[in-house]
């Protein structure tokens, strides 16, 4: 989620969550009182990391959840869930969600419980006025509550993964040499970007989210030779796949473009355009 408009210091905080609703970030963020907006497209790893995101900014004291709801993972649902119902400490999974797959496999227990005590939640789901959402922040803006301890003031620049893998990750060097490929990824990929440290991020996990590998680099080429010489590749078509995204998302950082795995590179603010298929 990257930050606002920055309130006056002390004061609490709003973020917003507009879900699938890409066209909403910018209005949004302009918004007084809104530090920081995001998108949400999945009920485990992309509610991971908004839960990580809000844990470790303290100011913040609201989340808006707006914007639509994907038919098919339900992420809008899960969060709402999660805020409401919480996590079954054995399985992980959120009580009440009927997103796809609603688990949180690596993101703390305590960092749950911490977000959902702290953070009140406003359901706004569906909403895609950005009008209408700007009266509605207007309105709950009053009714933010304050914490009795003192905020923390919050660094400028957090380290991003360049500093350690995450928990549950083995670490991989970018690197190596060309070899032929056969076979199958098992599990997925999930790429971003980590602008502070310059760096491409690329998270290797299993079908069931269990995290398998991270490596961070700058350059594609030598991170896809470095995900082959490791054996995470094993079939020419994913090595294509990841080859294009890892191209993309150098690029993106080398040109300060917007990067979105599966989507088309565009500038910050643009709308998200549609690719056509065959």
């Amino acid at each position: 989620m990257p930050p606002g408009e920055q309130p006056a210091a002390g004061e609490c905080q709003i973020a917003v969550c507009s879900l699938s609703s890409r066209e909403l970030l910018e209005p949004l963020l302009a918004l007084p009182g809104v530090a920081l907006a995001g998108t949400l497209m999945t009920a485990n790893l992309g509610i991971e990391e908004l839960v990580r995101t809000l844990a470790c900014r303290p100011a913040i004291r609201m989340l808006v959840v707006c914007g639509r709801e994907s038919p098919r993972f339900h992420a809008g649902q899960s969060l709402i869930a999660l805020f409401r119902e919480g996590v079954d400490p054995d399985c992980r999974r959120i009580r009440g969600a009927v997103g796809y797959l609603p688990v949180l496999p690596t993101v703390s227990l305590g960092d749950v419980e911490q977000v959902r005590s702290r953070v009140e939640l406003v359901d706004a789901l569906g909403e895609c006025d950005p009008l209408v959402l700007r009266d509605l922040v207007a309105k709950v803006r009053p009714c933010v509550r304050p914490d009795p301890d003192p905020i923390i003031p919050e660094p400028a620049s957090p380290r991003g993964p360049v500093d350690g893998a995450g928990p549950g990750f083995r670490r991989l060097r970018a690197g190596g040499r060309r070899t032929g490929i056969s076979g199958a990824l098992d599990g997925f990929v999930v790429i971003s970007l980590d602008r502070w440290a310059r760096r491409i991020v690329l998270r290797h996990y299993d079908s069931d989210l269990t995290p398998r590998h991270e490596m961070t680099g700058a350059r594609a080429e030598s991170m896809l030779l470095g995900l082959l010489d490791a054996g995470v590749i094993t079939e020419a078509s994913h090595a294509g796949y990841l080859g294009g995204e890892l191209t993309k998302a150098e690029t993106a950082l080398r040109l300060g473009l917007t990067y979105d795995q599966d989507l088309p590179l565009r500038a910050p603010g643009a709308p998200v355009r549609a690719v056509a298929g065959p």
